[in-house]
């Protein structure tokens, strides 16, 4: 079971001005790239000053290693300069004088030259003197060793227990020729001097295991994660807790050569881990800068950097907003002006539009404005244009377009209330249908045009006639119908009379040929002989009918038991005719020519049936479809024509026809089966064959109709849809309906040349039906004005008397 759901109410966005969305975009936009630009000044100026303490750290790695390289190079002096010195001793050998020579230079070798051991050996690396008692013996020996063996100095830094450089240097000629002198000497005063060249802190690191300690190093400067001892360092306060630090934080390899920043006891330090090839493996230099000072600097400088963005944001904002302002006002404006379009108030919206900004120079705001008035002007005019063709519109959707007297429709929806009041209130009324006598033949001889004009003649005729209270109305062909509201059947029977009269009065001619006018009425009361429309109707065209068979130019009223003894035995009558004409082939095809207006050539025929009575006089389908199809009849006819016309293609196979089938065809279940059988057997090109059936018949079924249609189509056929135009709703279903061929009804070609609402009419269904991709074909075509006007409004086709009348032999042979 379907629930219903509520219908929820829409919700009216809220209303933000576009001046505000303008600013609170402008702002967002500058906010972020003001923001941006920010923060890329920040972060250039800390990356800058963070690379400036990278290099310095660096540079001052630098430093210590030329600090290290110039007491190599002074050891390396001193040891060319000790031979050199002079003696004044005896010696009886070179021990002897070397070591007078040193005892007696001692000072020099200790206070001046900053030496803290010296030791000789011969050319057998053998130790043949020794100055200082406390130095590493082991290790001036291998120093010795590695230098004769390469026989260039050899040097590295010990601070095992004091930080001295030590170097070897062979000895290439003088009194020490052929051994090696080993020199000591203290860097502590090349860290003391680094430390006042740089004003950072440096700290001498020495690898070597925990348990070294017992030998006597200094516990508190021992670095146990690291396994490194500290022998020397500068302001050890400081050096050493940062030392600590850095030793939670990073492993000895992470830090080497990497530049760190550590913050202790609020105070910022910049961290260098280097080593040195003149210090040896095992030992590295730590350089603390304190950089405190420098990043207060560098906040400092951020600070304005950032005060200066958002000046520049404010102002810039401020600017922006002021430059915008006088623009969105306009804007809003011309926002508040809009709706005024919408509701056509149109003056309103003139004087509610901004001002232009100028005559010299225009923006988009001036260019918008000059649009919504010229579009105002062009939606004035045609607003008024739209309310006159819905008058227009209105009245035709009510009356016939060539009687102007109320059409079928109309007619219909007055009788119902007239029906009903007389139901409700027991109120009697009469209706008269009449139908011209022998209109077809004014028609046939004369031409569609002489047929218009008698209509226009008696439809002027019966407006004077009748009463201003009377319904009249034109119900199709040369078919109209009276109302007499509040009426008997005498009434009836007096307007009757005077229909008649008035009618034989009328002279009519046309072609040089007189016409006698006369008509047939049918007259049934209400509610007495029906209390519906149709009944009323069906009734009424069956007195017509009596009228017309007892030699028209009369008048006949309905009687229910008399009328359906005649009409049955009519009937009956016509049905023996048309069985005798299925078997004597009484039946034959006349083709009327279809004229392609764009080739200007007859390109293919309609087929039309006739049937022949046994006087062999030429009988129009009017007489005998209507019966045919009540009787069921129709079908063979349809089987009849589908047959002839499939012969005929096959003897000319470039020929091209148009084949009528009835609207009872959409009731015959085995037509599509019998159909596809011929089209095989017969072997012609399923193409050459168009399937015509009316718009009323379509509509009156219409699934069953596009079923059918397509059915056709896929046999190959084409289909057209005939008569279009006659039903009110014809525009919506030529949407659904799958045709190929639009057949434009015959009305609305008769007074092309002179009816502005059919030439409306036929150039909009023209324009639809070639937006739907269909080939349209206007019928009754009577002279050359009407072709030349339907070739501009873009028709594919025409048929009509100007073309070619019916006839059993095409005129021209395809």
């Amino acid at each position: 079971m379907d629930e219903q759901r509520e219908e929820r109410p829409q919700k009216t966005p809220r209303f933000v001005s576009l001046k505000w969305k303008v600013g609170i975009v402008v702002s967002v936009v500058l906010i972020v790239v003001n923001s941006l630009i920010i923060y890329v000044a920040y972060r250039q100026s800390n990356e800058q000053f963070f690379q400036q303490k990278r290099d310095l750290l660096h540079q001052q790695q630098r430093t210590i290693s030329g600090l290290l390289q110039r007491d190599y190079d002074l050891l390396t002096s001193f040891a060319s300069f000790i031979p050199l010195l002079g003696d004044h001793s005896q010696a009886a050998s070179e021990d002897e004088r070397l070591r007078a020579v040193l005892d007696r230079h001692s000072a020099l070798l200790g206070l001046e030259w900053g030496i803290t051991s010296l030791s000789f050996f011969d050319s057998s690396t053998r130790l043949r003197y020794a100055w200082a008692s406390n130095y590493d013996r082991e290790g001036h020996a291998r120093l010795a060793r590695q230098a004769a063996e390469t026989d260039a100095p050899a040097g590295r830094i010990d601070c095992t227990q004091n930080c001295v450089l030590t170097l070897a240097v062979p000895q290439l000629e003088g009194a020490l020729r052929g051994g090696v002198l080993v020199l000591s000497r203290s860097i502590a005063d090349g860290i003391l001097h680094f430390q006042r060249l740089s004003g950072s802190e440096v700290a001498v690191l020495v690898q070597q295991p925990r348990q070294a300690d017992s030998a006597g190093q200094n516990r508190q400067r021992y670095l146990a994660r690291w396994q490194v001892a500290v022998p020397a360092l500068s302001h050890p306060a400081i050096t050493y807790d940062v030392l600590q630090l850095l030793q939670q934080r990073y492993t000895f390899d992470e830090l080497t050569d990497e530049t760190v920043f550590v913050q202790l006891r609020n105070q910022w330090f910049a961290c260098l881990l280097g080593h040195d090839r003149a210090a040896g493996e095992g030992t590295a230099f730590l350089v603390v800068s304190p950089i405190s000072n420098d990043l207060a600097q560098l906040d400092q400088a951020n600070r304005i950097i950032v005060i200066a963005g958002v000046f520049g944001l404010i102002a810039t904002g401020a600017i922006l907003m002021l430059f915008l302002w006088k623009p969105m006002n306009r804007i809003r404006q011309l926002v508040t002006a809009l709706p005024a379009l919408g509701r056509s108030k149109f003056e309103a919206l003139r004087d509610a539009l901004p001002v232009r900004s100028g005559n010299i120079v225009a923006d988009e705001i001036d260019v918008v404005v000059d649009s919504v008035q010229h579009l105002a002007d062009d939606l004035e005019t045609a607003l008024e244009a739209r309310t006159e063709a819905e008058q227009n519109l209105v009245w035709l959707a009510d009356h016939d377009p060539l009687t102007n007297l109320f059409n079928r429709r109309r007619f219909q929806e007055i009788f119902d209330r007239i029906l009903a009041l007389g139901v409700r209130y027991q109120r009697t009324g009469a209706l008269l249908f009449l139908d011209l006598d022998q209109f077809k033949f004014v028609n046939d001889l004369s031409g569609h045009q002489a047929g218009d004009a008698l209509l226009l003649l008696v439809s002027s005729a019966l407006r004077d006639t009748v009463r201003h209270s009377d319904i009249l109305a034109r119900l199709g062909g040369d078919e109209f119908a009276l109302v007499l509201p509040e009426s008997g059947a005498e009434e009836a029977i007096y307007m009757a009379n005077k229909l008649q009269h008035e009618m034989k009065l009328l002279d009519f001619s046309s072609s040089g040929r007189m016409h006698k006018v006369s008509c047939s009425i049918g007259i049934t009361l209400f509610p007495d002989h029906g209390k519906n429309l149709n009944d009323l109707l069906a009734n009424a065209d069956m007195a017509m009918y009596q009228a017309k068979e007892a030699g028209g130019g009369r008048w006949h009223m309905y009687s229910p038991d008399e009328l359906a003894k005649e009409l049955l035995a009519s009937r009956a009558k016509w049905r023996e005719r048309i069985n005798q004409a299925l078997i004597e082939d009484a039946f034959e095809l006349h083709y009327q020519p279809i004229y392609d207006i764009r080739e200007h050539r007859v390109t293919r025929y309609e087929t039309l049936v006739r049937m022949r009575d046994t006087k062999g006089d030429l009988v129009f389908p009017d007489n005998f479809i209507p019966v045919a199809e009540q009787s069921g009849q129709i079908h063979e006819i349809d089987r009849w024509v589908i047959r002839k016309a499939i012969d005929r293609i096959t003897e000319n196979t470039k020929l091209s026809l148009a084949v009528n089938l009835s609207g009872r065809v959409l009731d015959d279940p085995s037509l599509l089966v019998w159909f596809q059988r011929q089209l095989q057997e017969s072997r012609i090109d399923p193409s050459n064959l168009i399937v015509e059936i009316t718009e009323t018949a379509a509509v009156a079924n219409v699934q069953d109709a596009i079923s059918f249609m397509r059915e056709i189509k896929a046999l190959g056929c084409r289909f057209a849809l005939d008569d279009f135009g006659s039903g009110f709703s014809s525009f919506a279903y030529l949407k659904q309906l799958p045709v190929d061929i639009v057949k434009i009804d015959g009305a609305f070609i008769q007074n092309l040349k002179s009816s502005e609402e059919d030439q409306l009419f036929v150039k909009a269904l023209t324009d639809v039906a070639k937006g739907l991709g269909k080939v349209t074909v206007a019928e009754f075509v009577e002279d050359l004005d009407t072709l030349i006007l339907l070739e501009a409004f873009g028709v594919d086709f025409a048929q009509g008397y100007h073309i070619g009348r019916p006839s059993p032999e095409m005129a021209v042979v395809l």
